[in-house]
């Protein structure tokens, strides 16, 4: 399946990039094999769409999005499809990848936007130097967004297939641009001295943060599955919920000042290890007697997450 893009002059159009001889296989196969076939093929992707970009800005661009990362809502967009479809019903395989790679771009564009001097003021991410630590703020600020333009391209070429309805096209739009302006939104709460006064405003608060980009994955993995997305757009983001006290709890003590937007500031480390497991449970409890090969697949993925 070829899709045209029209690019400015001297840059590889990304439909001249093989995607077919290795993507075609991405829903029959493992999920490492669908790991392997994904970080190729959005090696390729990328490096064409910033080919036309001045040295440094390219650099920039291709830096955080192709680091070494568990890739975890393009796994979740593949194994809901997977579930869902129970082998029975064909997933369009660049269908897959494009959408896969739409979520996979935003994460990255809040990646490198949250780490610049005016939000968190990180040095590093996944153990390199943060984006504007190695590029400069300048270069940081223009990658993340050109990693939503990359987004978006994506989505388009999604839009251009002739294997999903009109109807499709609208709720993947719909999906991301919701969960987007929720990200959106809850960075701003934070950084606007809306802080979470209480356990249920935190979980708000992780649900607008974390929860709205496995929201978007989830769901993206029932449409690629020609199935009713709302659901699994809630379970995405009760699923981000859970990741995130998970993630907190791996921080540590943080002393007897936790931040205000911290699992720790609203209650014991023992109350949300058992919130933890309790949210574990039921997540995975539904995949329990439905299509067992995929459903042991999602639950794997589900509990490694969590673990």
């Amino acid at each position: 399946m070829h899709f045209r893009m029209i690019l400015s002059p001297g840059t590889i159009p990304l439909d001249e990039v093989t995607l077919s001889s290795d993507i075609d296989q991405l829903m029959h196969s493992q999920p490492q094999d669908f790991l392997t076939k994904f970080e190729s093929q959005l090696s390729k992707f990328v490096r064409a769409y910033s080919r036309s970009f001045p040295t440094q800005l390219r650099l920039a661009t291709n830096y955080t999005l192709l680091q070494s990362s568990k890739r975890l809502r393009p796994q979740l967009v593949e194994q809901v499809a997977r579930y869902l479809s129970n082998s029975k019903k064909k997933i369009f395989s660049d269908e897959l990848f494009y959408l896969a790679c739409a979520i996979e771009s935003l994460h990255n564009f809040t990646l490198i936007h949250d780490d610049l001097p005016a939000l968190d003021n990180a040095i590093s991410r996944r153990s390199l130097p943060a984006n504007h630590i190695k590029f400069g703020e300048a270069n940081a600020i223009l990658a993340g967004d050109a990693l939503i333009v990359l987004a978006q391209e994506s989505l388009r070429m999604f839009m251009k297939s002739r294997s999903y309805k009109p109807s499709d096209h609208a709720n993947v739009l719909f999906y991301f641009n919701l969960e987007f302006k929720a990200v959106l939104s809850g960075q701003g709460s934070e950084f606007n001295n809306k802080l979470p006064q209480n356990k249920k405003a935190l979980l708000k608060l992780f649900e607008a943060k974390t929860g709205s980009l496995f929201g978007i994955a989830a769901a993206f993995g029932a449409i690629l599955a020609k199935e009713p997305a709302a659901k699994w757009h809630r379970f995405g983001q009760e699923l981000g919920i859970a990741y995130q006290i998970k993630d907190d709890l791996e921080d540590g003590d943080l002393g007897p000042t936790p931040p205000q937007t911290h699992i720790t500031y609203h209650g014991s480390k023992e109350y949300w290890e058992n919130e933890l497991k309790k949210r574990t449970r039921l997540l995975t409890k539904k995949f329990s007697k439905r299509n067992a090969k995929e459903s042991m697949a999602l639950r794997n993925l589900i509990e490694a997450m969590l673990a």
